[in-house]
């Protein structure tokens, strides 16, 4: 009853709130100017206007691989937002919130492999997606003191976008969407802000010294073979480092041709069985197969090889963290100097096998 009683309040007095009731959505699922969140939609138009004076997002870690998860905290402060709002109907009006994810660089949604964008936490905990937006039924921010309410949604999934179509550091969007359910059924449309998340190739530790064998050279479409090791101190998890990926980038940062995941083993170093860390130092090492690109003779590369927990250090196309040179050859020339060289071997060798068949 008491939800049912600030809302016809807050009715009452959107009058006197013009950012409020250009936000007010008039039908049952009526999100402003076709804010169901299909890519075509602006994003100005989602969720009312943006503002992230008083309502604020944050991803920890704030970045890693596609199909990761990340940590969720959203944020809302009567005390920042100038008072427009008596803060009861401030703190029922921005406990509401929906997420989705968002990529500047194309304006365009992005959608999760099963075709939804949309995530309600408060009303299912498990994240399932969603292909509209929905109306929240529950509110997700439940606790507030002194005027400020957060609330952290844990393991919050990033979607699985191909890395190939991404460039390595760019930046996505997560938008959290402020929106209240109404009483006689659809949203009112309150603000929405933004974090952005970085999509990396892959992470790296670079506190921990890593070694990469591999050829320096090699013709397109050549097998080369890669062997990473990780040296590792005590205390460390070996399992937070078997997981290495190897790949080949250009002078761009990009992947130059498709990478490959291969799961290292602990080639040196004790375990304690109850805590599953090292005793001592360690060294787990994978080996992989990569193919040469078939690129242009003399084109160089880098050979990337990467591990380690999403909570390290991403790379992000401009630093080479752990990584080799590497030079796409042509087809093996052999030099004129040998091949004259041949041609006087091959002469006399020919002309002393005509020798001895006369003398015979």
């Amino acid at each position: 009853m008491q939800s049912k009683a600030l809302l016809l309040i807050a009715v009452l007095v959107m009058g006197g709130f013009s950012s409020i009731t250009s936000a007010y959505a008039n039908g049952d699922h009526d999100h402003g100017d076709g804010g169901y969140g299909e890519p075509g939609d602006v994003l100005g138009n989602i969720c009312g206007t943006f503002n992230d004076t008083f309502i604020s997002l944050d991803l920890h870690p704030a970045g890693g691989l596609p199909g990761d998860k990340t940590n969720v905290t959203v944020r809302a402060d009567f005390n920042a937002s100038g008072g427009a709002l008596p803060q009861p109907i401030f703190e029922f009006m921005y406990s509401y919130v929906t997420f989705a994810w968002y990529r500047p660089s194309t304006g365009t949604w992005i959608a999760d492999a099963s075709g939804g964008i949309w995530y309600n936490p408060a009303d299912d905990p498990s994240l399932t997606p969603s292909p509209t937006r929905p109306v929240p039924n529950n509110a997700l921010i439940t606790t507030w003191v002194g005027g400020v309410g957060s609330r952290t949604v844990n393991q919050f999934p990033v979607p699985e976008i191909t890395v190939a179509n991404l460039l390595p550091g760019e930046e996505i969007w997560l938008i959290a969407c402020f929106a209240h359910p109404m009483p006689g059924g659809g949203s009112m449309d309150m603000n929405y802000t933004v974090a952005p998340y970085q999509v990396s190739i892959c992470h790296t530790e670079r506190d921990r010294e890593m070694e990469i064998d591999a050829p320096s050279q090699g013709m397109p479409g050549e097998p080369i073979t890669v062997t990473a090791r990780v040296n590792l101190i005590a205390g460390d998890r070996p399992p937070g480092w078997q997981l290495m990926r190897f790949a080949f980038i250009d002078s761009t940062g990009n992947l130059a041709a498709p990478h490959v995941d291969v799961a290292g083993t602990l080639v040196s170093g004790t375990v304690d069985p109850s805590t599953g860390r090292l005793t001592g130092p360690g060294v787990v090492e994978a080996t992989a197969t990569l193919t040469v690109p078939d690129l242009a003779p003399g084109t160089m590369l880098k050979i990337l090889a990467c591990t380690g927990h999403p909570m390290g250090m991403m790379y992000d196309g401009t630093k080479g963290y752990h990584s080799l040179d590497f030079e796409v050859t042509g087809f093996a020339v052999v030099p004129e100097v040998l091949i004259g060289s041949i041609g006087l071997v091959g002469a006399a060798l020919g002309s002393f096998i005509l020798y001895a068949r006369r003398r015979n």
